[in-house]
């Protein structure tokens, strides 16, 4: 079944589609005006999509593309793609094994000079695109702060401050040191490669440890996204499964660990051990720098 007014297609198996794209509508990189691709994965995410798709909306830079692979929801979330149809370049939605198979199934279709990636419950700063067109392309990530939102995903906790590029190339071989939720990789980094879903909830991370950047900038100044707290991802059990596959990555590329990050590593999986004390170290953690923000 095709519906011309919402260009999209349900197949017998019962795999949808849609997008700008289905209407004849493509994007391509301009001279001054790069485009960039924003991918995001989503799954029975009626409740918040329409946040991140406010987000796109309100870019003061508009030549993006956004991609949406969603997993096969039931629960109205193909409706809120479908009624942001004016923002959304191509839509997907049917079964997958999570959200590094669904960035997997994006990847071969992004065609911005930029590519980056959101959370279907995360916001990007209505700047950042405009700001990442402005760098120079031989730049292989560009990236600046992450604010941290509440369950609700509307008051700020704190600002994850990231790191100039000289210091975070030396850590990101340590650990997961950039922030994820909107950086802009180059897109050259993904030919020939893709997301490896073994390694779980760090397969981000290890993609950026086995593409090996070169060259990254950081904008100090501003965010580039907001990312809301809470939900089974930060759950003691998630943390526990996210350390012993940061373990993996680690053995998998035989990488070198200073004996502070090894030690730290080793009480945060002991500690996510016990849901409890889990919760309380959090709290606190989550008080201090929130406190530690406000008093700069």
């Amino acid at each position: 079944m095709q519906t011309s007014a919402t260009s999209s297609k349900t197949h017998a198996s019962g795999r949808a589609e849609g997008g700008l794209r289905l209407r004849g509508i493509t994007k391509q990189s301009t001279p001054g005006q790069p485009l960039i691709t924003v991918i995001t994965s989503s799954l029975n995410a009626a409740g918040h999509l329409a946040r991140a798709a406010r987000s796109i909306r309100g870019q003061t830079y508009k030549n993006i593309e956004w991609l949406i692979i969603d997993g096969g929801s039931a629960d109205g979330t193909v409706d809120v793609i479908m009624d942001n149809a004016d923002v959304v370049d191509y839509w997907l939605s049917e079964g997958d094994s999570g959200i590094y198979d669904a960035w997997n199934k994006a990847l071969p279709l992004a065609a911005g000079c930029w590519v980056m990636f959101l959370g279907a419950d995360d916001q990007l700063d209505s700047s950042w695109l405009e700001r990442v067109a402005a760098q120079d392309l031989h730049f292989d990530l560009v990236y600046s702060n992450l604010q941290l939102l509440d369950r609700a995903g509307e008051a700020p906790v704190f600002v994850q401050r990231g790191v100039h590029w000289n210091e975070a190339k030396q850590l990101q071989r340590q650990y997961a040191v950039l922030p994820h939720p909107g950086m802009a990789h180059a897109a050259r980094l993904f030919a020939g490669r893709k997301f490896d879903p073994s390694f779980g909830s760090v397969a981000d991370w290890e993609f950026l440890v086995r593409a090996q950047p070169e060259s990254g900038l950081y904008i100090e100044e501003g965010i580039q996204a907001s990312m809301t707290l809470g939900g089974a991802s930060n759950s003691a059990a998630a943390m526990t499964k996210a350390i012993e596959d940061y373990f993996s990555v680690v053995k998998a590329h035989q990488l070198s660990l200073s004996a502070p990050v090894r030690t730290s590593k080793w009480l945060k999986l002991q500690i996510s051990r016990f849901p409890v004390l889990y919760s309380m170290t959090k709290k606190i953690y989550y008080r201090f720098h929130s406190r530690h923000n406000r008093g700069k």
